[in-house]
């Protein structure tokens, strides 16, 4: 019975100390797992290079915002530049056009207003944190609207002017062609100035066949 009972508290011993050791080795794991973690983690976020840094027009925006003596800077490596141009006669406006030029990079707002002058007829914009706009205003038709023109009558005699019907482009010609010497339904057209042409090519043909009636 004695034996019995030294057997149960040795192997009780055994147990407790197996335990002990467990538990020990266990937190001491834990511990070194933590601290690796921690030593990982610090290259990562500040060693320059490194893969996991956030994306470099994340940084840039990010960035404190830098001074030119009094004047901001707006014009980093992570600013879009566009050009937009509108034009006065039509009315359309080109936009989103972008501006390619490392001179530009650097500036602030007040060094860009005197590159772009207002008087020229620009304006500078800043649209967003990101994006400056460079507006210029042009007193004529756009590309597309420039190439046509359209019938009218001055001093009762059939005239061509610029541009599309319905707008004020000006005076290009006047013939020696009668308005009144044309079939009703080409004078009511040019008199209201409803006749237009896509392009001077097509103007010509039909002055062309305009002329058998002079």
């Amino acid at each position: 019975m004695e034996n019995r009972f030294r057997f149960r508290y040795l192997a009780l011993g055994l147990f407790g100390i197996g335990l002990i050791s467990f538990l020990g080795t266990y937190v001491y794991m834990v511990a070194t797992a933590r601290s690796q973690t921690s030593v990982n983690l610090i290259p990562a976020l500040t060693a320059p290079g490194t893969k996991n840094m956030l994306p470099s027009d994340e940084l840039e925006l990010a960035a404190p915002v830098e001074f030119s003596g009094t004047a901001r800077v707006i014009t980093k490596n992570a600013t879009e530049i566009v050009r937009e141009y509108r034009y006065t006669k039509c009315g359309h406006v080109e936009v989103g056009i972008p501006v390619v030029d490392p001179g530009l990079q650097g500036m602030s707002m007040d060094q860009l207003k005197q590159r772009y002058k207002g008087e020229e007829g620009w304006e500078v914009i800043e649209a967003e944190s990101n994006r400056i706009i460079l507006r210029l205003s042009l007193d004529g038709f756009c590309p597309q609207d420039a190439v046509k023109r359209h019938l009218g009558v001055v001093d009762g005699k059939v005239a061509i002017f610029y541009g599309p019907a319905g707008y004020p482009g000006g005076l290009e010609k006047l013939t020696n062609l009668p308005v009144s010497a044309l079939p009703e339904k080409w004078q009511q057209q040019i008199v209201l100035g409803w006749l237009e042409f896509a392009d001077v090519e097509s103007l010509v043909q039909a002055l062309d066949n305009l002329d058998e009636y002079r």
